[in-house]
């Protein structure tokens, strides 16, 4: 809503860099005033960067782009494949998440469930615009390699990892924005700033502290679940506040996703 509301009047990647800007000075004053400190060495700083680009600005633009000409529900679909990207790779690069029967039965429900909630019909899109596609897929490959590499990286405190990788992010993306929008132009309204503000605060410095939070605490398989949840929410909130009236189809697809969910967090709960 936010975001809908954000790019009437400022221009896609200037949103992105603004938000994080935001979330940036808000996650260091934070961390500061908790008395979070860290040895700046050559390999923080590369974990900085790391997840600055493929947790923020690679995803950002990617994604961006690439629904520009790929429909939500294919876009969604797509994403959807995130945690089946994230089992493998958390197998293979951490030390306590197993490749497991039960995880991969659960990340499989759980696509299926996303797919009945946005129609089969969106898959008869595929192949079509395949780079746009396959640049959301890059996407999702992005935060399933972000994700597997902050949980190899519990060393270094949440709060100051937040904080050093939405900053990077912004420095990443703020040449993007000012060689390709002109970000001096823009003439926001006052309803787009007060949703920067928003998503700086909520969307982007809040998530980012949870989002380090659960990944140290649950896993990275069990925390990717959140991509097959993102659907439904919007279900959720289109009925308390649209006075939509969610189907057999929604509530299928529902059940399904909880199924999944608690099948991956189940065992998660077991490693």
């Amino acid at each position: 809503m936010f975001i809908k509301v954000a790019v009437l009047t400022v221009p896609p990647l200037t949103l992105a860099v603004m938000r994080m800007a935001l979330a940036g000075a808000l996650l260091g004053a934070y961390a500061w005033r908790a008395g979070v400190r860290i040895q700046l060495t050559p390999q923080v700083l590369f974990a900085f960067a790391f997840v600055g680009c493929f947790g923020n600005a690679l995803p950002f633009t990617l994604i961006g782009w690439g629904e520009q000409t790929v429909s939500s529900g294919l876009a969604a679909i797509l994403m959807g494949a995130m945690p089946l990207v994230t089992l493998i790779l958390a197998h293979h690069f951490t030390q306590d998440e197993p490749f497991e029967r039960r995880r991969l039965l659960g990340l499989l429900i759980g696509l299926s469930g996303l797919a009945i909630l946005v129609g089969w019909d969106a898959l008869s899109d595929l192949g079509g615009a395949w780079v746009a596609q396959m640049a959301i897929l890059g996407g999702a490959v992005s935060y399933a390699v972000n994700t597997v590499f902050t949980r190899r990286n519990l060393h270094i405190p949440g709060t100051i990892l937040a904080a050093g990788a939405v900053t990077a992010g912004t420095l990443m993306l703020l040449p993007l924005a000012l060689l390709l929008e002109q970000p001096w132009q823009i003439q926001p309204t006052s309803s787009a700033l007060w949703s920067i503000v928003a998503l700086g605060v909520l969307s982007t410095a809040l998530a980012t502290l949870l989002y380090f939070h659960l990944v140290r605490a649950i896993g990275a398989t069990a925390f990717s679940q959140v991509n097959h949840m993102i659907p439904i929410m919007g279900v959720l909130w289109g009925t308390l506040f649209l006075g939509e009236r969610p189907g057999s189809r929604e509530v299928l697809a529902l059940t399904l996703i909880l199924i999944g969910v608690w099948l991956v967090n189940h065992s998660a709960k077991r490693v």
